[in-house]
């Protein structure tokens, strides 16, 4: 009973130190890239996403937002449904490693945020991201459910 004890009280202090961590910044996240016209998540993609969703399930005070993104080409409606695809395909990823879809807020940006020179290939596929942002409550950033 006694090891449970320590072992308890040592989930407990490196929780808090985590927590104290993670309060010395408003968000915490990564980028995940796409393939053109795809919108499955890459293998090397996996592990990041899986540790960072183990992150935000152990925090239950967090908001994760799952923005999609989609290079120029193509129809407004088309890369607006892609990027939904792909922001919805990396919330699949967090939510198996623990994090409940009432957490995880889902946006879809299409082309809208494009920025690339026309034909410059290299910056589009820079284009090509889905946007995960762990944020915590006293974030200012923290987007509010409706």
């Amino acid at each position: 009973m006694e090891l449970l004890d320590a072992s308890l009280s040592a989930a407990r202090a490196h929780g808090a130190e985590l927590a104290a961590q993670l309060s010395n910044t408003d968000q915490l996240g990564l980028d995940v890239g796409f393939r053109t016209d795809d919108d499955s998540v890459a293998a090397p993609a996996m592990s990041p996403l899986l540790k960072l969703g183990a992150l935000a399930a152990s925090l239950p005070q967090a908001q994760v937002c799952v923005a999609g993104y989609a290079d120029p080409r193509g129809s407004e409606a088309y890369n607006n449904e892609l990027s939904l695809r792909r922001a919805a395909n990396v919330a699949a990823v967090l939510m198996s490693a623990g994090v409940s879809r009432e957490r995880i807020l889902i946006e879809a940006h299409g082309k809208s945020a494009a920025a690339s020179a026309d034909g410059d290939l290299d910056s589009y596929a820079l284009e090509r991201r889905v946007t995960v942002r762990l944020q915590l409550p006293d974030s200012p950033q923290v987007a509010a459910r409706e």
